[in-house]
């Protein structure tokens, strides 16, 4: 009778400790969330948001807001996006803006793209709040440096068309081409987004030698001014060696100050990887190529002792530290035979 009394007790405790358990997690014999979900249910979240600098004047700039939101379940209806720039360090409202998305529905993301104009100084957190019916679904935020870095005074961008990969800031084509020598007439696209006119601009075009990073040729083009929403096409003519690739820098130079700059590819060599180093891939780098007319290599990149990176003292290449191995081991060889 004793030991039936003892199974019993011990029954009972196990199915209390049981109940006691799923009371205090109901989530474990809870269905799915998918069984769970009514009609009624729909979830609404900013997935990401980008940010980029769109137009650009004396005084302020404008950032565009991509936000990306996701949606899963029934229609979200009168979806709002609320968009604030927030001053960093005085945490004052600078901007603020309100999108109407309408409804949203299916399982997908919907990309919404506004901008907010700030003072072209400071910091800023930009707020990205969403509504749906007037409740607020999800919020997030991005911090924002460097705006008084960007100048109305720039390279132009060109969007893509027509799936089509977009058109360069910088282009080029050649004008002509003589004995080892390839001239290149390089233009670059330069917008003055201010209400102002823009003056004292100039523009510094580079050709420099892709896997050496040496530069070939160079020129100043000085453009003067450029009024209010218009764009021009400073152009210089530039020399280099043949058989090589080359990257062409712009930059752009306000009163001797650099605003900005840029690069685009200049194929003249195709088989050759633009990534390669010197000593991979290609032909070998003849550095006496890109000396100037004094004798001197036009750019502080070449070796101190004129020498090129696979030569010797004597500028031969394949000589000098191999050479004195072979020496060394053949002398080694004789004394052997001699002993």
């Amino acid at each position: 009778m004793k030991r039936e009394q003892i199974l019993i007790g011990a029954t009972v405790a196990v199915v209390a400790t049981a109940v006691l358990l799923a009371a205090l997690s109901p989530a474990a014999l809870a269905p799915p969330d998918e069984e769970l979900q009514t009609e009624g249910d729909s979830r609404l979240g900013i997935e990401e948001v980008r940010i980029a600098p769109g137009d650009v004047s004396s005084g302020t700039a404008t950032l565009t807001v991509e936000t990306r939101l996701r949606h899963r379940g029934s229609a979200a209806e009168n979806v709002t996006v609320l968009l604030r720039a927030v001053d960093t360090e005085r945490g004052i409202v600078k901007t603020t803006r309100e999108f109407d998305v309408g409804t949203v529905s299916g399982d997908r993301e919907t990309a919404i793209e506004g901008g907010v104009t700030v003072p072209r100084s400071g910091n800023y957190r930009i707020e990205t709040v969403v509504f749906a019916d007037g409740q607020r679904v999800s919020e997030g935020h991005t911090d924002v440096e460097g705006v008084g870095s960007l100048h109305p005074v720039t390279f132009q961008e060109f969007d893509d068309a027509a799936g089509m990969a977009p058109l360069p800031s910088v282009e080029y084509s050649v004008s002509d081409a003589g004995e080892n020598r390839t001239s290149l007439d390089v233009a670059a696209y330069v917008t003055n987004s201010d209400t102002d006119r823009a003056e004292s601009v100039d523009v510094v075009l580079v050709a420099r030698q892709a896997e050496s990073n040496i530069v070939a040729d160079r020129e100043t083009v000085e453009v003067g001014s450029i009024a209010s929403g218009r764009t021009v096409t400073p152009n210089a003519s530039l020399t280099v060696p043949d058989g090589y690739n080359y990257y062409l820098d712009a930059m752009i130079f306000r009163d001797d100050v650099l605003i900005t700059s840029t690069r685009a590819p200049a194929t003249l060599a195709p088989g050759q990887n633009f990534s390669a180093p010197v000593d991979e891939g290609g032909d070998e780098l003849e550095v006496g190529e890109f000396e100037a007319d004094d004798g001197t290599t036009t750019e502080e990149t070449t070796p101190h002792d004129g020498d090129s990176p696979r030569s010797g003292g004597d500028g031969q290449p394949g000589f000098g530290v191999a050479a004195a191995l072979v020496a060394v081991v053949c002398a080694a060889l004789l004394i052997r035979r001699e002993r």
